[in-house]
């Protein structure tokens, strides 16, 4: 009888939660790559793009959001409704100075693939993009109606690769070359899929051949 029991639990078990198994350790090679091939797939944007400025805001929907303002270099998808210049991105979370003020910093936070997603001035990213819900771009004082973009599209954030973060970081910090010093580090960090990549090249052969992604348009 007893073992009867164990036997009923572990086929309950296995068929409710059949990933359990799986998020224990780090993911699997496959389950990563099915995993980015997904957002890739998905994404209706992808570019790559620098953090110009940011700020939160309040709405009802959605609690606190933060508008970033990215100056885009190289579009790898949606050129044909997205153009090279500066366009607004709103995520989750966020600080808003004027009601927390002894917290200045701002903290772009957001779930993508079971990971917290950040973002920071001054550092590039590639942004994995859907359009933006129209009732998180709040009232008529919010920097999404604000802000003037060269894009008038607003996006979202699904997912993102940051791109030379430690040079930033060494920059940043006035650090005695920064290049010299940023050449032992990763190129480009997936932190959501725990992949890392040695060079930009590296990065961009791989979007190519598990995405189908290249460049379609580029600033020089």
């Amino acid at each position: 009888m007893t073992k009867k029991i164990i036997v009923a639990v572990l086929f309950i078990f296995c068929t409710y939660f059949p990933f359990a198994q799986s998020k224990v350790g780090f993911p699997t090679s496959e389950s990563k790559l099915k995993l980015q091939k997904q957002i890739m797939g998905n994404a209706a944007f992808v570019f790559e793009g620098i953090a110009t400025s940011q700020k939160s805001y309040r709405t009802a929907k959605y609690g606190i959001l933060t508008c970033t303002v990215f100056e885009i270099k190289k579009i790898f998808k949606g050129s044909g409704q997205i153009k090279l210049g500066t366009i607004k991105v709103i995520s989750l979370g966020g600080t808003i100075p004027e009601e927390n003020p002894d917290n200045k910093e701002r903290v772009l936070e957001g779930s993508s693939a079971g990971e917290d997603i950040s973002i920071a001035k001054g550092v590039t990213y590639i942004i994995f993009a859907p359009l933006a819900d129209s009732s998180g771009f709040g009232n008529a004082n919010s920097p999404v109606t604000t802000l003037v973009t060269d894009n008038t599209i607003v996006l979202g954030v699904r997912d993102l690769i940051i791109l030379n973060r430690m040079l930033t970081h060494y920059k940043s910090h006035n650090v005695k070359n920064p290049e010299k010093l940023a050449a032992n580090e990763n190129a480009a960090e997936w932190f959501s899929v725990e992949t890392y990549f040695k060079t930009l090249d590296e990065l961009y052969t791989f979007l190519k051949d598990n995405g189908g992604l290249t460049v379609q348009e580029e600033k020089k």
